[in-house]
């Protein structure tokens, strides 16, 4: 994740050294307000995560300052260098400030206090972004007992601490962000973020300030700077969900970044780099929608460096009862719901469907079944009547499943 830092030193010899020390292992975006500018209308004008700022830039009046400060939408944590005074210190640790640095201490130990109040920031980033998903997705997730499914797997691990780009492909619900996430959560980039867009569900007008970020001003409403996904994933992985909805002249756009790594916010100049891995999904044929003019096709061998195709639930019948048993597990643990156990009509019906809707659709399937059913055991019955087939003979197998488990209970 890429952290603008804003300098508003005194000294510009030390700013200067400063900020290198603080980039010496990390890349940070910074900025800098010249001596007699007013910070605070500078502020408000600007996206900053971390201020620093000498003790003699807050005026008169530093609780004026701070307040000030505050009252923005977004107001950066400060970080005040140059106080030598123990009580004066305290005062304005009180009134908001995050850290207060002596101005005669050796500057590595004051970087050193800096790069601890970036670890503070980016932890709460990612904590407001969202960016630990719920659960921690792993290849183990991906049940394989059918030949099609190890194929693929052995693939899969092979690529999984590379960083050239991965184009995912798959029917609709057959888990394409799921094995993003697991992918990244078990790369090098795991500490840092995994940022997915959907692009198929952002208006076209919003799609390049969603990627690249905006300016102010840079359009009616832009009333403050935004960062877009590419700087949040800064360090870690990129997840563009639907790529092929993604409009022609974005496309152009992206291209550049994947060749140049860097990119400028919609409305700005500057050239922002980022390090980021890029994965992108897609359920539509991109070979179809390149003959079309759809898709760019540069774009695409870009995009494809690695390619992934998940097999289709169908076409791997063998790991629909394993599958199914571990998404039961994991709705117990999520709803509290006790085991269920499925007799072997109901397993043979969940075998035996087509499933359009593919690993999304089989959970959907099992949280109605354990909604409805009536004990800890799901019969056929629970099922949708596409799955159950609705028939007289489904229901006496039912039926008969139930006597036989209730028999075996007493």
């Amino acid at each position: 994740m890429l952290l603008r830092i804003t300098l508003a030193l005194d000294n510009g010899n030390v700013s200067r050294k400063l900020a290198m020390i603080i980039n010496r292992d990390q890349e940070f975006i910074l900025s800098y307000i010249r001596t007699g500018k007013d910070i605070v209308r500078i502020m408000a004008a600007q996206e900053t995560d971390l201020l620093l700022v000498s003790r003699a830039r807050l005026g008169d009046d530093p609780l004026d300052f701070i307040a000030k400060l505050k009252s923005l939408p977004d107001f950066p944590s400060v970080v005040v260098i140059g106080e030598n005074n123990p009580h004066s210190r305290a005062e304005l640790l009180g009134a908001g400030f995050d850290s207060v640095l002596e101005g005669n201490i050796p500057l590595d130990n004051i970087a050193e206090a800096i790069l601890g109040q970036i670890s503070i920031i980016m932890e709460q980033k990612r904590e407001h972004y969202g960016l630990q998903p719920e659960r921690i997705h792993q290849l183990r997730d991906f049940i394989s007992n059918s030949g099609s499914m190890q194929a693929f797997m052995t693939i899969v691990r092979k690529i999984i601490r590379k960083d050239s780009s991965l184009l995912i492909l798959g029917e609709t619900g057959s888990g394409k962000e799921h094995l993003a996430r697991a992918i990244h959560n078990e790369s090098h980039r795991a500490d840092q973020p995994f940022i997915p867009v959907h692009c198929a569900a952002i208006p076209e007008t919003l799609l390049e300030s969603e990627l690249f970020g905006h300016e102010r001003g840079a359009f009616t409403g832009a009333t403050r700077s935004r960062r877009g996904a590419f700087e949040l994933a800064h360090g870690g992985t990129l997840f563009l969900d639907e790529i092929g909805d993604i409009p022609i002249h974005l496309q152009t756009k992206l291209l550049r970044v994947l060749q140049d790594r860097a990119f400028s916010r919609l409305g700005g100049e500057k050239n922002i780099r980022v390090d980021v891995r890029i994965m992108a999904a897609t359920s539509i044929n991109l070979q179809n929608a390149i003959e079309s003019g759809e898709f760019r096709s540069d774009l695409y061998y870009r995009l494809s460096v690695i390619t992934l195709n998940i097999p289709p639930l169908r076409k791997r019948r063998e790991d629909i009862p394993d599958l199914a048993h571990e998404i039961i597990r994991e709705l117990n643990r999520k709803t509290g719901t006790p085991t269920s156990e499925i007799t072997d009509s109901a397993m043979s019906g969940l075998v035996e469907y087509s499933w359009p809707g593919n690993v999304r659709e089989l959970r959907n399937v099992l949280e109605r079944a354990l909604l409805l059913s009536e004990d800890d055991t799901i019969c056929a019955n629970d099922f949708p009547e596409e799955i159950s087939g609705g028939s007289l003979q489904s229901s006496l197998e039912s039926i008969g499943d139930i006597l036989k488990h209730n028999s075996a209970s007493l």
